[in-house]
């Protein structure tokens, strides 16, 4: 009987021993698995965070532009030739010259900023640059034929020099409106 208990005891024993280890696992593998859900419920958080807090930037658009001008015919008063004239006149005819410009865009407060929207405000400056200026030059060259009929063999030749081309593209962003401007104001 004494024999039969010690067994018994021993048994017992290996059982607490092997459901204590086992328990043992089980508590470090919840436990590892409860890290894992924290670790993937903080960054769940911080996405939403970043997704509702993209911070909010400054930006303006800086173009270095070789831009047309326009020259209107002009008139000049030259000796003449002929003896019975003292002086006759002569047309210089309309031209288009080009100079490099810079233009830079007004300041413009982005939230939720990202690169992707600073490149469509870049866009869509340079696409309205563009029309503004290539409209004004068009208008003035319509301009001159209203004034001087012999312009019109002109046009077709001032119209293909009309060309604004883009040299230089810059995104300049910004923290603050007053860095923004500064710097606007400084290059």
């Amino acid at each position: 009987m004494k024999l039969n208990l010690k067994i018994y005891c021993v048994l017992c024993l290996t059982i607490i021993a092997l459901v204590s280890c086992q328990s043992e696992k089980k508590k470090r593998e919840l436990g590892e698995k409860e890290r894992q859900l924290q670790l993937r419920e903080q960054k769940l958080l911080e996405q939403e965070y970043n997704k509702q807090h993209k911070p909010t930037k400054y930006i303006y658009i800086a173009f270095t532009v070789k831009k047309p001008i326009f020259n209107p015919a002009r008139y000049i008063t030259v000796p003449s030739s002929n003896p019975l004239n003292l002086t006759e006149t002569r047309t210089i005819p309309a031209s288009i010259t080009h100079t490099n410009t810079i233009f830079k865009s007004e300041i413009l407060r982005v939230s939720e900023y990202d690169e992707d929207k600073g490149y469509e405000y870049m866009d869509n400056i340079e696409s309205e640059f563009k029309r503004v200026n290539l409209s004004g030059i068009r208008s003035n060259i319509s301009a001159e034929i209203m004034i001087d009929n012999n312009a019109v063999d002109n046009i077709q030749r001032l119209e293909k020099q009309v060309i604004i081309k883009i040299l230089k593209r810059e995104l300049k962003v910004f923290d603050s409106y007053r860095e923004a401007s500064i710097s606007r104001k400084k290059d």
